[in-house]
């Protein structure tokens, strides 16, 4: 990701290839594919685990100062839609995710890490644009909560809910 004093400038762009598949007699994304094409972008991967049958669970180990870095994602909800009038070329996505990250300081291979793994929850809203024949263009806006922590919330959704209406757990 690029650093905070980027945003809003033409610095904070990110691109990479996207790709679509079939499944299942859906169109979803192939988030081994993307990512691959994001961390390449941004750095170094060691491995990618993704399966089309559990699209919801992504494992990727990268490199990050010469050590491993495991990170999972994990979509909780998920939300698409499209503004009245414009359901042939415009179309939103929402997923909250949990972003969990941790093992890179394990001392010996297959033993535990000294430290628990750190779980961010996030928010990636996607607006999709048909602009060319078949190009579609994407921006994204990636919303990063490392502040929401609480043990009674079931999940994403109520942590935004309650961040939402003042509350705190």
């Amino acid at each position: 990701l690029k650093l905070r004093a980027t945003v809003g400038t033409l610095a904070a762009i990110e691109k990479y290839p996207q790709r679509y598949v079939s499944y299942l007699g859906k169109i979803i994304a192939d988030r081994e594919f993307n990512v691959r094409g994001l961390v390449r972008s941004s750095g170094g991967f060691e491995s990618i685990d993704w399966d089309a049958a559990n699209p919801n669970v992504l494992r990727v180990t990268t490199k990050r100062d010469s050590a491993s870095v495991n990170t999972e994602i994990r979509v909780t909800r998920r939300a698409t839609g499209a503004p009245d009038g414009r359901e042939s070329d415009l179309f939103n996505a929402s997923e909250f995710y949990q972003e969990i990250v941790g093992g890179s300081d394990a001392p010996l291979p297959g033993s535990f890490a000294t430290t628990p793994p750190r779980v961010t929850p996030v928010r990636c809203v996607n607006k999709f644009k048909l602009v060319a024949g078949p190009q579609i263009q994407v921006l994204q806006r990636v919303e990063i909560f490392p502040g929401l922590v609480s043990e009674n919330a079931r999940d994403f959704g109520d942590l935004v809910r309650g961040a939402a209406e003042g509350g705190s757990d």
